[in-house]
């Protein structure tokens, strides 16, 4: 995952040495707590569940036996809600998870890259339509994040990174769903006043 971002500087959760956290849905709620986060990337199994048609993912449980935890996309939606109302959310999210935008689950109450755009206003967010395979994932992240960072264009940026996927099987299983209207995800000019935890963060950064 560090490889794909590159540059980028990033907290990784995971139960490897180094990380910041195990890789639970609690822990991922703890670091969105503490400082604001710009762009989130889950690496997980997904699946849409065939009779309720929400999109279900695995993450670990937390305890001793490092065992998997289904979580399901109301669970995350709702979570993610409550951290939204007081400490924000990130402005971008890519899930390298199977089904994550299945048109499948529009059934009921959409995908959940669609639903966080339009429940809990992510002004954008990549996911896969249906499965995907380890290798695709992470080409398609080396070559968006790539691009996204010459640019700032999310619409851009899948085009161009899609475009070295041609052969594979699964090149056009990734999607975007926007609400940037054609304006770049990272701009000078902001869209509304900063939360005072962004002018908190920025102001313990200034010296450095």
């Amino acid at each position: 995952m560090k490889t794909a971002l590159g540059e980028i500087p990033c907290d990784v959760l995971a139960d490897v040495g180094g990380a910041a956290g195990p890789p639970t849905l609690d822990a991922l709620c703890g670091r969105l707590t503490q400082e604001p986060y710009t762009l989130l990337h889950v690496i997980c199994h997904g699946q849409v569940d065939p009779a309720s048609k929400d999109t279900n993912l695995f993450w670990a449980s937390g305890d001793s036996k490092k065992s998997l935890e289904r979580v399901s996309g109301n669970v995350l939606i709702e979570r993610l809600r409550r951290l939204g109302v007081t400490h924000g959310l990130p402005r971008f999210a890519l899930l390298s998870t199977c089904e994550s935008a299945s048109p499948g689950a529009e059934g009921a109450l959409g995908g959940l890259a669609q639903r966080l755009v339009r429940e809990l206003g992510m002004p954008a967010v990549v996911a896969m339509t249906e499965k995907v395979s380890v290798a695709t994932a992470q080409a398609l992240s080396e070559g968006f994040y790539r691009r996204l960072g010459e640019h700032g264009e999310a619409a851009r940026a899948l085009s161009e990174a899609t475009a070295s996927l041609a052969g594979r099987f699964d090149s056009t299983v990734p999607a975007l769903f926007s609400r940037l209207g054609g304006r770049p995800l990272f701009s000078d000019i902001l869209d509304r006043e900063l939360t005072c935890q962004e002018q908190e963060f920025g102001l313990s950064r200034l010296e450095t």
